[in-house]
């Protein structure tokens, strides 16, 4: 019995279920076999998966470091189309290792109807339910309150069982900042595009709420800024949720223009949280559009501008003045793009409000907007290895014993 067949016999609940997708692919990511539940992959044994599947592709480097201890991955609820199925999907991605081989299994359920089903049952909550659920909380908090006063009586094994559920959060948030950095754009795909750019991202906590976004589409290439709103883990949730949505736009809705990116994502943000009153998070939002056949550049933003800097000439262009999601929302919201023709040496800036923000100086004050810009005029015409180094040494000297504000991000490009 080969390798393959014995994986197929271990998991043949999933393989003859009609409820989900099962793809197993080798290490290289080839696609070995599947059940075609959903869609039918065999013109497509041999090929890797990954040119296939945008969201697999962005977390190739988090399956291929899965290990004995770390064997399995989880997502939930993604709301990304599978093979031109439109739904909400959890994917479950194993490793499996046989006679020194590995192999990686991949599960997809469809849970479109069950999350239907769930937005359904929220609406219909009542008193009595919401009663029942503070009931149920006082109990645990009694008990919770009674194991406590137990305790007491050894403060020393108590402080030792905090330090290590403090060292398993930290653990967990790290593996946290793994993913969303193997989602960020590489160097290799940064590389792709036909200019130089400078990337400065320095989140508050070990993760962000501020993202970069590239993608390059026919002889186009796509830059983005995105501040959401927070930071640490409920920022970096939000920063997913965001590129999922740059993901639909741009690889599903086969969008290039900014501003209609920027409708697509304020309507799916709305979408997705109008079922809960109590969330009103959103995210301020850049996006640049280069057409290397038409040599230009076309910005759209949310509450985010575009700099540029053309032959010492420090010029600035507004975004709209809402936000994509947010707390108030705003009928007949009106994005706007703005197209310019590429110059030689011009250098383009899009960026987060944390740098700007950042509280120090000898008044414990702003760093503000004006000295921001006057930096990157200062400093635009030196390489960006260096302008990198001088915006830290600059952040470090002006922030002082402070602690950082919030998460900064800067992107530029230069043509």
């Amino acid at each position: 019995m080969t390798e393959i067949q014995d994986i197929l016999l271990e998991h043949q609940q999933h393989y003859l279920s009609q409820w989900l997708q099962f793809v197993l692919l080798d290490q290289e990511g080839k696609i070995l076999d599947s059940n075609h539940s959903f869609a039918d992959l065999k013109h497509l044994y041999g090929q890797s998966i990954y040119q296939f599947n945008p969201f697999l592709e962005s977390i190739q480097s988090v399956i291929e470091a899965l290990d004995e201890h770390q064997s399995e991955l989880f997502f939930p609820r993604m709301e990304i189309p599978f093979w031109g199925k439109d739904g909400v999907f959890d994917y479950t991605i194993k490793r499996i290792q046989r006679n020194n081989q590995i192999f990686y299994l991949w599960i997809v359920e469809d849970n479109t109807a069950h999350n239907q089903y769930l937005s359904l049952v929220q609406q219909e909550r009542n008193d009595t339910y919401i009663q029942n659920e503070l009931l149920q909380l006082k109990t645990q908090n009694q008990l919770l309150k009674e194991e406590v006063e137990k305790q007491t009586a050894d403060i020393q094994a108590q402080k030792q069982l905090i330090e290590k559920q403090k060292e398993d959060i930290l653990d967990s948030i790290r593996y946290a900042q793994r993913i969303q950095n193997a989602i960020l754009p590489t160097q290799k795909k940064l590389a792709q595009v036909s200019f130089e750019t400078m990337i400065f991202y320095r989140p508050k906590d070990i993760v962000s709420g501020d993202f970069y976004w590239a993608s390059q589409v026919g002889n186009k290439a796509i830059v983005a800024v995105a501040d959401c709103t927070g930071h640490g883990v409920p920022g970096a949730f939000m920063s997913i949720v965001g590129q999922n949505m740059l993901q639909t736009a741009i690889n599903a809705q086969k969008i290039t223009s900014p501003k209609q990116m920027l409708e697509s994502l304020d309507k799916q943000m709305l979408q997705l949280f109008e079922n809960d009153d109590r969330v009103h998070d959103g995210m301020d939002i850049a996006i640049l559009t280069i057409d290397n056949q038409e040599n230009s550049i076309t910005f759209a933003g949310a509450k985010r501008p575009l700099y540029f800097i053309r032959e010492g000439s420090f010029q600035e262009i507004k975004g709209a003045p809402y936000a994509i999601g947010g707390h108030h929302v705003v009928h007949g919201k009106n994005f706007v793009e703005f197209t310019l023709q590429i110059q030689p040496n011009d250098i383009f800036y899009i960026c987060s409000d944390g740098y700007a923000d950042q509280f120090g100086g000898t008044e414990d004050k702003k760093f503000m907007l004006k000295n921001f810009k006057n930096l990157l005029l200062k400093i635009h015409h030196l390489p960006f290895a260096l302008q990198q180094d001088i915006l830290l040494d600059n952040l470090l000297s002006w922030q002082g014993e402070n602690k950082q504000t919030d998460d900064i991000l800067i992107v530029g490009l230069r043509f």
